[in-house]
């Protein structure tokens, strides 16, 4: 048995358009760099900040 996969687009897009739920990766291309800065500001006011991914060289 192969697990089904889903239509990751598809869902966010139904969760908008039926029940009004938006679900955005701030670092998303299709964003512009305001409009980015938007939804992580929106993000840090719902739920505080993002981890931040560590670097170790």
């Amino acid at each position: 048995m192969q697990p089904r996969t889903i239509n990751a687009e598809g869902t966010k897009a139904y969760g908008w358009k039926a029940h009004g739920i938006l679900v955005v990766n701030a670092a998303d291309p299709r964003l512009t760099w305001p409009e980015r800065e938007l939804v992580k500001q929106l993000g840090e006011k719902l739920y505080g900040r993002a981890r931040q991914e560590v670097c170790h060289v």
